[in-house]
C-alpha cells in the first residue's frame, strides 16, 4: 500500500516536472557594434511585437523571425547612435507616462492595470515597454534636432 502511494506520488511529480520543464537554447546570433542579439532576444521581441501590434498576429510564422530580428537590429542601431550623442538615455517621467498611456489606449485598454495584466500574458514587463518607448522617443528627438533646420513647410 505504501509502495503504491509512493509510486503514484513519484509518477505525478515526474509528470509535473517534465510538463513544466522546457528550455530554449540561448545563442549569440548577431553583434551590432558592441550590442549582441541572442536567440532569446529575438523570441522576446516577437512577443513584444505581438503584444503591441494586433496585426503582427496575422504574420506568417516563417516571417516572424525575420521581422523580429530586423526590429532588434534597428533598435540596437538607434541605441548605439543615441549613446554616441547623449549622456544618458532618460526622458522625463511625465512624458514617458503619456507615451505609455497613448500606447495602451491605442491597444484599446481602459487603464494601465488592464494593460499590465495583458503584458503579463506575453511575459513582458513594464520596464521592457518603458525602455523601448524611451529609445524610440529619444531617437525621434535626435532626428528632429539633426534635421529640423532642413525642413521647409
Amino acid at each position: 500500500m505504501i509502495k503504491n502511494k509512493f509510486l503514484i506520488s513519484f509518477l505525478i511529480l515526474t509528470i509535473f516536472l517534465i510538463e513544466k520543464s522546457f528550455s530554449v537554447e540561448n545563442k549569440i546570433l548577431f553583434k551590432v557594434d558592441n550590442e549582441i542579439i541572442t536567440s532569446i532576444d529575438i523570441l522576446n521581441e516577437a512577443k513584444y511585437l505581438e503584444a503591441t501590434n494586433k496585426n503582427f498576429q496575422k504574420v506568417k510564422s516563417e516571417d516572424v523571425y525575420k521581422i523580429s530580428l530586423n526590429s532588434l537590429i534597428r533598435e540596437k542601431i538607434k541605441k548605439i547612435e543615441l549613446q554616441n550623442n547623449m549622456k544618458e538615455l532618460i526622458i522625463d517621467e511625465d512624458y514617458l507616462s503619456q507615451l505609455i498611456i497613448s500606447m495602451y489606449k491605442r491597444l484599446n485598454f481602459e487603464n494601465k492595470k488592464n494593460f499590465l495584466d495583458y503584458l503579463k500574458t506575453f511575459n513582458i514587463s513594464l520596464q521592457t515597454i518603458e525602455d523601448k518607448v524611451t529609445i524610440e522617443a529619444l531617437w525621434n528627438e535626435l532626428i528632429y534636432l539633426k534635421f529640423f533646420k532642413k525642413i521647409n513647410i
